[in-house]
């Protein structure tokens, strides 16, 4: 009975929990749409991880279809990150951390799946650091030489 109890509520605090993420999802996109170009950048990169977690959210429900849609859409997001980052040339460092901090936990999620699905979120983590490294390209790639 006890051990009933227990799993009834793990399954609720599951359920309440992805709601949750897909609530702040939903609203945020809401948000980076109608945002200055000079927010957009965080905003859009904030997305690409809340996106992660609604993709992992339906992951763990067995939707492997919503989550791969998910998934690409957590790429756009960080694709429009880099744009209006580099568009505002505002906050590359910090929208540059999120993608990294997004890259990684996509990480921690691909090791959670099962082989056939792991391809699918390693070809994203690729993008969004392809994506990172054009934003440490801007930040810190050479400088052009000025004319005498």
């Amino acid at each position: 009975m006890i051990c009933r109890l227990i799993f009834v509520t793990a399954v609720l605090a599951a359920s309440v929990m992805a709601a949750d993420h897909q609530a702040d999802y939903a609203a945020l996109k809401t948000r980076a749409a109608a945002a200055k170009v000079s927010d957009q950048d965080k905003l859009y990169a904030q997305l690409a991880m809340r996106a992660t977690e609604v993709a992992n959210d339906h992951y763990t429900a067995g939707d492997v279809i919503k989550a791969q849609s998910t998934i690409d859409e957590v790429v756009n997001y960080a694709e429009k990150a880099r744009d209006a980052a580099l568009q505002s040339n505002k906050n590359l460092k910090q929208t540059e951390i999120t993608l990294r901090e997004t890259s990684r936990r996509l990480d921690d999620l691909r090791r959670s799946l099962a082989l056939e699905d792991r391809p699918y979120v390693e070809t994203a983590i690729n993008r969004i650091e392809t994506v990172r490294k054009q934003l440490l390209d801007q930040m810190f790639g050479p400088k052009p030489k000025e004319k005498k």
